[in-house]
């Protein structure tokens, strides 16, 4: 598989995750520091597929020689890993009613 299937295909998982979480928000009306638990699944879902997007159409620009190119791979399959890791965490923790990292009670 080349580096910009695997992101396209990462592009593709993570645009499936925007209707969810703002399907989640509407249905479940959890707040947590007086947002939505989905709110921040909702927008790490967004960006990541905008990121992983832009990393696919730039891929494509490329060779075939060289979107298959190992190391090109690698770090597609890695990179794409990270962020599922990343969005599971995030919304596993979303789902538990709890905050995840980089989420902070701001006075005021």
């Amino acid at each position: 598989m080349s580096a910009d299937l695997v992101w396209a295909w990462t592009t593709f998982g993570f645009a499936l995750m925007v209707p969810a979480t703002l399907w989640g928000s509407h249905y479940d009306l959890r707040l947590l520091f007086g947002v939505s638990v989905w709110s921040k699944p909702f927008k790490f879902a967004l960006s990541l597929a905008i990121h992983f997007a832009t990393f696919a159409v730039i891929a494509h620009c490329l060779s075939e020689d060289e979107r298959q190119r190992t190391w090109i791979v690698v770090t597609a399959a890695a990179s794409a890993a990270a962020g599922v890791c990343e969005l599971v965490y995030i919304a596993l923790q979303a789902a538990r009613g709890r905050h995840s990292h980089f989420q902070q009670q701001h006075a005021g």
